[in-house]
C-alpha cells in the first residue's frame, strides 16, 4: 500500500489560507494571538464532518512570516523578535478533526516569508530566478524548522503540501544526488511521522499534472480549471493523482464561482477517474465556513459518498490523452464519388504507455472506423487516417471525434475535390 491510498480514500478535502494577510491592517504578536485563539476548531470540525470532507489542509504560515504554531528554532534564526503564535492551532485542529475521523495536513511555502526582507536574509535565502548558487545553507535552516514542527506534531498531521517549488526552485534547490535535497527536504518532513505524504507544488497543473521528484506521494495539483485537468488514472507516476482549486473567486478570498452543480461536476471529473480533489474555501474571523461555501461543500460531500461505496478503480484507466493535430488536419469529402477521408495525429506526451479509445460520431456524415483502439508507447505519435461517407445530398456534415478527454467538432462542406485546410483546434 502507497502512503497516497490515505487520500484515495478519503477522495476529496477542504484547504484553508490561514493566512495573516487576510486580516487587512498592521499585525502585531499580540493581534496575531488573538487571532489564533480565535480559531473555533471544533465548530470547523463539525462543518466538515456534516460536510463529508475527508481531510482538511491548513495554512501554518507564508510569506508575511506569521505562523499559526509555535517554533524556536524559526524564532532563532529570524532574530527580528516572535512571530509564532503562542497557541498551537495546528495540533488543536489536528485533535478535534481527528476525534471526528478527519485527517488534517499542512500547507507550508518552501522558501522563508519573502514579504519579510529580514527574515529573509537571516536565512540566506537568494531568488533563485536571479541567483544560480545552490543555496545548501538556507536549505539547511529551513529544513530544520520544519523538521520541529513534524516532530512537535508526530502522527497527527497525515501529510504536507509544500508550496513554492517552481521548476527553476526545484532545480537549482533541491535536484542533486546529495544533501540538502528532495530527500533530505523528505526526511524533515517526515521526520515525525514516517507515513506522512508530500507535495511540492511546482506550479500551475492546467491542463495536466506531473510530480517532480520520487519522493513524492500525491501531486500538488494546483489549477484553476478543475474541470479541464486530465487525470488519467488513480496514479501520476508512482505519485497519487490530486489537484487543488478555489472554491471563491480566488484563493481564501471571494464569492462563490460555483454553483453546486457546477462543482459537483468539476469535482467529478477528478475523483471518477481515481483521482483527489482538494477545495480552498474563505474563512470567517473564527475560523469557520460560512453558510454559501458549506452548501457547496455539501453538494460535492453528497456526491462524493457515493464514489466511495464503489469498488475500487484500477490504477490505470485507458488514458485519455487530448489529440495532437498535423500542421494541418488533412481531409477530404468529394460528391461525386461519395466518400471521403479525414487524417489527424495522436500523440502521447506521457511518460508511459496508454491506451486511447477513439470515436468518431457524424450527422450528415459516417466514419469509418467509428471506433478505434490505438496504443501509444511514450513520446509515441502515430497518424490515423478515416473513411468518410457523407450521407446523399447533403451541403454541409458536422464530425465530432471524442477521446473521452476532449471533443473536437469539425464543419465539412461537400464539394467537389474539396481539402479541409483549417487545424484541428
Amino acid at each position: 500500500m502507497t502512503r497516497g491510498e490515505y487520500l484515495y480514500r478519503k477522495r476529496w478535502g477542504v484547504l484553508l489560507h490561514f493566512l495573516s494577510d487576510l486580516f487587512p491592517g498592521a499585525m502585531t504578536l499580540d493581534r496575531w494571538n488573538r487571532i489564533v485563539d480565535g480559531f473555533d476548531v471544533e465548530k470547523l470540525g463539525d462543518q466538515l464532518e456534516k460536510a463529508g470532507a475527508g481531510y482538511l489542509m491548513l495554512a501554518a504560515g507564508q510569506n508575511s512570516g506569521w505562523f499559526c504554531s509555535p517554533n524556536p528554532v524559526y524564532e532563532s534564526i529570524c532574530g527580528i523578535g516572535p512571530r509564532c503564535s503562542r497557541r498551537d492551532l495546528i495540533r488543536d485542529a489536528a485533535l478535534a478533526l481527528e476525534r471526528r475521523g478527519i485527517g488534517l495536513l499542512v500547507y507550508l511555502p518552501a522558501n522563508p516569508p519573502m514579504l519579510v526582507p529580514e527574515i529573509v536574509e537571516a536565512f540566506g535565502f537568494h531568488d533563485p530566478l536571479s541567483w544560480s548558487g545552490r543555496q545548501a545553507e538556507f536549505q539547511r535552516r529551513w529544513e530544520a524548522v520544519i523538521r520541529h514542527w513534524a516532530l512537535a506534531w508526530g502522527g497527527l498531521i497525515k501529510g504536507w503540501w509544500i508550496d513554492g517549488c517552481y521548476f527553476d526552485t526545484c532545480d537549482k534547490l533541491y535536484r542533486h544526488p546529495d544533501a540538502p535535497n528532495f530527500t533530505s527536504f523528505a526526511a524533515s518532513l517526515r521526520s515525525g511521522n514516517p507515513e506522512a505524504l508530500i507535495a511540492w507544488n511546482p506550479g500551475v497543473a492546467d491542463p495536466e499534472l506531473f510530480t517532480v521528484c520520487d519522493d513524492e506521494d500525491y501531486t500538488a495539483g494546483e489549477c484553476q480549471n478543475p474541470g479541464s485537468v486530465a487525470v488519467l488514472g488513480r496514479f501520476e507516476g508512482q505519485a497519487q493523482s490530486h489537484v487543488l482549486s478555489y472554491a471563491a473567486d480566488w484563493w481564501g478570498v471571494g464569492k462563490p464561482r460555483f454553483t453546486p452543480d457546477e462543482i459537483v461536476a468539476a469535482s467529478a471529473n477528478i475523483t471518477r477517474h481515481g483521482g483527489v480533489i482538494t477545495w480552498d474555501v474563505p474563512f470567517e474571523p473564527d475560523g469557520s465556513i460560512s453558510e454559501a461555501f458549506l452548501t457547496l461543500l455539501a453538494a460535492v460531500g453528497a456526491s462524493q459518498s457515493e464514489l466511495r461505496r464503489l469498488p475500487d478503480l484500477p490504477e490505470r484507466l485507458e488514458a485519455r490523452p487530448s489529440l495532437s493535430p498535423l500542421d494541418r488536419l488533412k481531409g477530404s469529402l468529394s460528391e461525386n464519388q461519395n466518400q471521403g477521408s479525414l487524417a489527424f495525429t495522436l500523440a502521447n506526451t506521457r511518460a508511459r504507455t496508454i491506451v486511447n479509445r477513439l470515436e468518431l460520431h457524424g450527422d450528415g456524415v459516417a466514419a469509418e472506423p467509428a471506433v478505434c483502439r490505438v496504443e501509444l508507447a511514450p513520446g509515441e505519435k502515430r497518424e490515423l487516417e478515416f473513411r468518410l461517407t457523407p450521407a446523399p445530398g447533403i451541403r454541409e456534415a458536422h464530425l465530432r471525434i471524442d477521446n473521452g478527454f476532449r471533443s473536437f467538432q469539425l464543419r465539412l462542406p461537400v464539394r467537389r475535390r474539396f481539402n479541409l485546410e483549417s487545424p484541428l483546434e
